[in-house]
């Protein structure tokens, strides 16, 4: 009675709804990994995790549902295979620019305790009280 009213699928049934919509979009024989609640593409190592876009499904109206797994299948089609060596891959290469405070703050997230022993007095200590 709950699954009448709430109009929820199970798992199984939404793995089923975005396998047959990457079927459509021309990318067959998705399968199904029940442990894991993911689509596996066949011959690549890639994989269409589907915990977060079924929470979305689930919690969205009815008329936005097809909407939703377009998208999901949209973002996915759009990614191009892994070049397996450097040649191949090199004219995708994009560059990173990032803050100078970036490998700092990566450090310190982290949880390393030594920044730069230079500037901290060669104290190996973030802080010095």
């Amino acid at each position: 009675m709950d699954k009448l009213l709430s109009n929820k699928p199970s798992q199984r049934e939404f793995a089923e709804i975005v396998r047959r919509a990457f079927e459509e979009s021309g990318s067959p024989g998705l399968e199904y990994r029940e442990a894991e609640f993911a689509l596996k593409f066949p011959g690549r190592d890639a994989s269409v995790f589907l915990h977060n876009s079924y929470a979305n499904f689930c919690s969205s109206p009815l008329s936005a549902r097809s909407e939703l797994v377009s998208r999901l299948v949209a973002g996915f089609s759009a990614i191009p295979d892994i070049h397996g060596d450097f040649a191949a891959a090199r004219r995708h290469l994009m560059p990173a620019v990032r803050d100078a405070a970036y490998e700092s703050l990566s450090q310190l997230l982290s949880g390393k305790e030594e920044l730069d022993p230079e500037r901290n007095g060669n104290t190996g200590r973030l802080w010095t009280t």
